[in-house]
């Protein structure tokens, strides 16, 4: 049996890892990417593979103390970035990144600076970090984040070496689900209707009886709505908010179980960590209103494509 690797997070990538994998063997990364692909196509999970297998003696292999390090982000030389300001970068916030790079690394010679949302930059928060992304130390490398390659400003996008992420296609997307999570293929396809064709984030629902709850309870909605009365519609929307509410439960225990993680391993103040948790609870609950609005269109297609007689495409 082969041997596991950080690569093999990344499914459906084979082109992507491979190439990222193939440079690191040959030490021949560049010091700065820009990974560029829809939500949930697996930038940030390439980017902490990335960072594992150049941090990892033994180039990523996904068991050792720095990748597990790594991909609960309590690595000293892996920093992640996201805007703190309400329009995007603050340029202090881009210096204070600009000062850390210059600093040595604490462990070995490598450091890894993961910079989300690159779409965020303003004319004057690149122009504070050109110089950074364009002549790091060596040993830095730097990767942007982006949804959009059109939305990164052009004199960036000039300083990094493009990765592409594209959408995996609904049949693979299906087959990948079932493997991960053991999901009949209904329940499958039912989970990435919810979460949007992300595999990572149905195999999230899949595993959380409150998400799974909240989508029974959209679609006993839909079910009745014709024959519910104002007061009604407004009760249901109630407990909907209420379903979409319920899992952030588990996720602020998954947090105080990383703050006590952070305080054994590295130590000194979390102040970071719960500025990244407020941020999470915060995408968590938009993603729960996301997820009540992609069953009720999958809801509403599958109505659809009963009355034209096409049953073969319903997946709910």
């Amino acid at each position: 049996m082969a041997r596991g690797t950080v690569w093999d997070d990344l499914v459906g990538r084979r082109q992507v890892t491979d190439r990222l994998a193939e440079a690191v063997r040959a030490g021949t990364t560049s010091h700065a990417y820009l990974f560029v692909g829809p939500p949930g196509a697996g930038k940030k999970t390439a980017a902490k593979a990335l960072a594992c297998a150049l941090l990892c003696d033994d180039g990523g292999c996904g068991t050792c103390a720095a990748c597990y390090r790594v991909k609960r982000g309590f690595h000293p030389d892996v920093h992640a970035y996201r805007p703190e300001g309400a329009a995007g970068y603050l340029v202090s916030q881009v210096r204070e990144i600009a000062h850390d790079v210059s600093l040595r690394p604490v462990e070995g010679a490598r450091k890894v600076y993961i910079i989300d949302a690159a779409d965020a930059f303003n004319d004057a928060a690149a122009n504070a970090f050109l110089k950074t992304l364009e002549e790091p130390p060596p040993g830095t490398t730097i990767v942007l984040l982006a949804h959009a390659y059109d939305a990164v400003m052009p004199t960036l996008v000039s300083r990094c070496q493009v990765v592409r992420f594209g959408r995996i296609a609904p049949s693979v997307a299906a087959a990948l689900l079932q493997q991960r999570s053991g999901a009949t293929e209904d329940d499958a396809l039912a989970a990435l209707a919810a979460a949007g064709g992300v595999v990572s984030r149905a195999a999230d629902f899949v595993r959380s009886p409150a998400r799974r709850e909240a989508r029974d309870l959209v679609v006993r909605t839909l079910k009745d709505l014709r024959d519910m009365d104002g007061a009604d519609v407004l009760a249901a929307a109630r407990a909907m908010l209420a379903a979409v509410k319920a899992p952030l439960e588990d996720l602020k225990e998954a947090h105080a179980s990383e703050i006590e993680e952070h305080r054994e391993f590295v130590g000194g103040s979390a102040k970071r960590i719960e500025e990244r948790h407020k941020r999470e609870l915060t995408a968590r609950e938009r993603e729960g209103v996301g997820e009540v609005l992609s069953v009720t269109e999958s809801w509403l297609r599958d109505v659809l494509a009963l009355r034209e007689g096409a049953s073969e495409l319903v997946v709910n």
